[in-house]
């Protein structure tokens, strides 16, 4: 009969994805997934499989929560352009508070996606999430008359998830947080009525 876990899978995962954020997949040994998780490499390899597919499921876990969250905060019930701005505010205050690790969807991306094509189809399924969370947010904003009804809200939805990840990169930076203020502005001044 098999051993029952003595572990929490989904608290390993969480240990092992603050692990590949912080120092990405290349950076990141067996050993240091072992110190990071509290397991043996036996039982990381019996629960997750390779570094590779525990990774995945890292990226997984945090992309599909990245996704879910930032649907509810452009859609908590008051302004959407409200929302859209502060969903900017806030990202540009949690990158710059975090101690550098920035996103790890767009770290994920700009390590992996090119030369892994499963992470690639991963992140670009994160982006285009993110293009669609904007797009209807874009939508309701049109129909409160906050948001220019010419924009296409398709496009406008993708230059913000552009613009979105583009905050998480200016943030790495350590920026003045009037720079970040600026670009804010500048990026949600395309979405006002003309």
């Amino acid at each position: 009969m098999p051993r029952t876990k003595e572990f929490d899978p989904d608290a390993v995962l969480d240990r092992a994805m603050r692990q590949f954020w912080e120092e990405g997949y290349e950076r990141t040994s067996v050993q240091d997934l072992v110190e990071a998780t509290g397991l043996s490499r036996s039982s990381l390899y019996e629960t997750f499989g390779s570094k590779h597919d525990l990774y995945l499921a890292a990226l997984d876990r945090y992309r599909n929560r990245e996704t879910r969250e930032l649907v509810e905060r452009l859609d908590d019930g008051s302004s959407p352009l409200a929302c859209i701005r502060r969903v900017f505010e806030e990202a540009g205050v949690a990158c710059s508070d975090d101690d550098g690790r920035g996103c790890f969807v767009v770290n994920a991306t700009v390590e992996r996606a090119r030369c892994d094509e499963e992470i690639g189809r991963r992140t670009a399924a994160s982006l285009q999430g993110m293009e669609n969370a904007f797009a209807m947010a874009v939508r309701r904003g049109q129909t409160a008359g906050e948001i220019d009804d010419a924009l296409d809200p398709v496009a406008a939805g993708r230059f913000l998830a552009n613009a979105y990840r583009g905050i998480h990169v200016t943030s790495q930076l350590r920026p003045d947080q009037a720079v970040l203020e600026d670009v804010i502005d500048q990026t949600l001044s395309v979405l006002a009525e003309a």
